[in-house]
């Protein structure tokens, strides 16, 4: 529900519920959200501040609630433009708050999903922190460069157990003209997750290089390249490095 109190400033209600099934019933569970925003547009800055509670209830009877907080910025001015995104609730590791999206339409695959070590759902009391800064003509004329910073505190609630994941990306985007782009990007990402049993440490490195170009009108080619090395302390027997490429072809119908 979305209310204009004048015409640059908003409130949002929002009401959301998912419905988690397991191929095993006892962790079966719903999750509820409800938050209210108060969200203002100027000309270059945009910002919002989100007051709500999340509420988790399994099949097996327990309930646990929080309260949730958040707040976005958009800053946009010339060529430059940063995102700013602050957010704390109560979640579930399940979710892997796949269902909040704090900064722009940044793709991070599979880059934070490290649940190998909480092989059980569990809801966690969630810190996040996200920061996305753009710019045109800063390292060549035809250059788009941008930097992304993400970094996740969990406390899991049920057990003695806590986790920090990290993610950087810093990427160079060259467009000599309308059909052709090239990406050079470098992440780095890494998390330690602290448990009553063991304390796991694990740092990946990665270059990408991406290369596309609109042979016609509808259709372009695409080729990338990418190289990973992923340290994981104290057990050098799963460590890995991995060379990666791909072939894409994207052809528009319609």
């Amino acid at each position: 529900w979305v209310h204009a109190l004048s015409p640059i400033s908003s409130t949002f209600l929002t009401f959301s519920h998912q419905d988690v099934d397991f191929d095993s019933a006892r962790a079966d569970y719903d999750y509820y959200q409800l938050s209210a925003t108060y969200g203002r547009r100027l000309r270059d800055i945009e910002w919002s501040l989100q007051l709500g509670r999340n509420r988790i209830e399994r099949d097996t009877g327990s309930e646990i609630s929080g309260a949730s907080y958040g707040l976005s910025l958009d800053w946009n001015k010339g060529y430059h433009s940063i995102q700013l995104g602050a957010l704390a609730d109560v979640t579930d590791s399940s979710l892997g708050n796949r269902n909040q999206l704090l900064v722009g339409d940044v793709n991070l695959g599979n880059q934070l999903d490290f649940d190998s070590e909480f092989r059980e759902p569990d809801a966690t009391d969630r810190t996040s922190l996200e920061l996305l800064w753009s710019t045109r003509k800063w390292v060549c004329d035809l250059c788009r460069t941008s930097v992304f910073f993400r970094n996740v505190d969990e406390d899991f609630l049920s057990s003695n157990a806590e986790r920090e994941q990290t993610f950087a990306r810093v990427a160079i985007t060259l467009q000599p003209s309308t059909v052709r782009r090239y990406t050079l990007a470098y992440e780095n990402s890494g998390f330690e997750s602290t448990t009553d049993a063991q304390v796991v440490e694990q740092k990946e490195d990665r270059w990408q290089f991406s290369a596309f170009h609109k042979a016609l009108k509808d259709l372009e080619v695409g080729f990338k390249l990418s190289w990973r090395d992923r340290d994981q302390a104290r057990n050098n027997a799963t460590d890995s490095q991995e060379l990666r490429s791909s072939l894409s072809l994207e052809y528009i119908l319609f």
